[in-house]
């Protein structure tokens, strides 16, 4: 969890200095310089959240894939655990995993699925116009820490 507070500070940082610069660019009435700015806020809120997703991804996967391995550990039944061993090879969607730590249709999985979309959405070279305002980076950063808190098998 240290490096989500690390980027929390790099990003606020960062997000707060091309502010300044497009604020000022807004008040000179220079609305190329503006616009970049804006466009430079925008590509550094895609760039942290993509960073910060993939870390909570990668916990979310590990958690499962433990719990899996876990179960599998602790079933005596050879079918029941040949079920098992087939899920722990088989590839899941990150929903799947997902699923194993939180209640699929409940507030956390929903949140999850929605930060999902919007990971594919960048991670595949879309954008999402108004990054900035759209999407609050301080419920962003925060999210990610209570989830890679409660998120345990």
């Amino acid at each position: 969890m240290k490096v989500i507070k690390e980027l929390e500070i790099l990003y606020f940082d960062i997000d707060r200095d091309y502010a300044t610069k497009e604020f000022a660019a807004h008040a000179k009435g220079h609305q190329k310089k503006e616009q970049y700015w804006r466009q430079c806020r925008e590509l550094n809120t895609h760039a942290y959240f993509l960073f910060l997703f993939t870390r909570l991804e990668a916990h979310i996967k590990d958690q499962s894939t433990k719990l899996i391995n876990s179960r599998i550990a602790n079933i005596a039944h050879w079918k029941t655990r040949a079920v098992w061993e087939i899920i722990e090879q088989k590839r899941l969607h990150f929903n799947k995993h997902t699923s194993l730590l939180t209640r699929s249709g409940y507030a956390d999985f929903n949140l999850i699925n929605t930060y999902y979309s919007h990971r594919n959405t960048i991670g595949h070279g879309g954008t999402i116009p108004g990054i900035t305002l759209a999407i609050n980076m301080i419920t962003v950063f925060n999210d990610m820490k209570r989830l890679q808190r409660i998120l345990r098998r």
